[in-house]
């Protein structure tokens, strides 16, 4: 056995007696990754883990992997509504083509979460079970932050996010909500303006109905009216036959960044709407792949 893999073993050993935690007499799993060890893991060739945070109950799982000519950038995949993050590696080849380039890749389930800031009192009981973007931040991704991910776009370790339909509005939030931290957001079929559909249930459930909460729905969860500038380049794709979610979502967000400011930023918006793509992983295989090229082209 070489020096090296010698190593990685005893990293292995030490991360998972670090991260293990006992509950309900006998439940072993991964509570967290220490920042600490997460910048030994980037020093290797490669790493693979697998571990579990438990949410009011509920355990979502997270795939973390560094591959062999790792290049010290991060991608988070974030999925959509109720869709296990694991389908961005087995229903699309984006994972393993991002892996094959030197991106290493994190996978987060977010169950039936619709990548809300915060609860209000008329959200649904159950919803407030569900995971928060600041959940995501505090707890999933801090980790990665205190190893140098998601700080600074031009002095930090690059950090990249993709998310697909409800995900595509989560990936977009979380590069608001945390200006200069994400480098390069490819948002895929998502929906970012509530107004569009104000009949939508889980929206309804969210933030309840809109005559009652106007001002909820225009700038509590609203991509396009609420927010601040993208601190990244943006990637959007939505296919134009999309039945779930309208492909309005996408036009008005993209017009509405081209005539504001993020060009002058530095920032520019990439856009990507075939005409007869629906809602599905045929779509988010092409266009994520297409956002994986660009990404090549902007962090080689």
């Amino acid at each position: 056995m070489t020096k090296s893999k010698l190593y990685l073993l005893c990293l292995v050993s030490l991360l998972s007696c670090i991260n293990a935690k006992q509950v309900n007499g006998g439940d072993l799993y991964p509570e967290k990754i220490n920042g600490w060890v997460l910048n030994k893991v980037f020093d290797e060739k490669a790493f693979d883990t697998s571990y579990t945070i438990t949410l009011k109950g509920i355990k979502y799982n997270i795939q973390f992997k560094v591959p062999r000519n790792n290049k010290q950038q991060l991608i988070l995949f974030l999925p959509g509504w109720n869709l296990p993050a694991s389908d961005w590696k087995t229903k699309t080849k984006v994972v393993d083509s991002a892996l094959s380039l030197g991106y290493s890749t994190l996978l987060v389930d977010m169950g039936k979460s619709v990548y809300l800031d915060t609860f209000y009192s008329n959200t649904r009981a159950d919803y407030k079970n569900y995971p928060t973007r600041q959940w995501l931040w505090e707890e999933v991704l801090e980790p990665y932050r205190d190893a140098g991910f998601f700080s600074d776009v031009y002095k930090g370790l690059k950090s990249h996010v993709f998310g697909l339909s409800t995900g595509a509005r989560g990936a977009v939030a979380l590069a608001q909500d945390h200006y200069l931290t994400v480098n390069f957001v490819a948002a895929l079929s998502g929906d970012y303006n509530p107004l569009v559909d104000t009949t939508d249930a889980l929206m309804i459930n969210s933030m309840g109905r809109y005559y009652q909460n106007k001002d909820r729905w225009r700038f509590g969860s609203n991509n396009l009216l609420q927010r601040g500038a993208i601190s990244g380049h943006l990637y959007l794709a939505h296919g134009r036959k999309d039945r779930v979610v309208p492909i309005k979502h996408s036009l008005e967000f993209a017009d509405s960044l081209l005539k504001g400011n993020s060009i002058d930023q530095g920032w520019p918006v990439y856009t990507f709407f075939p005409e007869s793509s629906g809602h599905d992983y045929l779509f988010w295989n092409e266009a994520g792949l297409k956002a994986l090229n660009q990404l090549r082209v902007l962090y080689p």
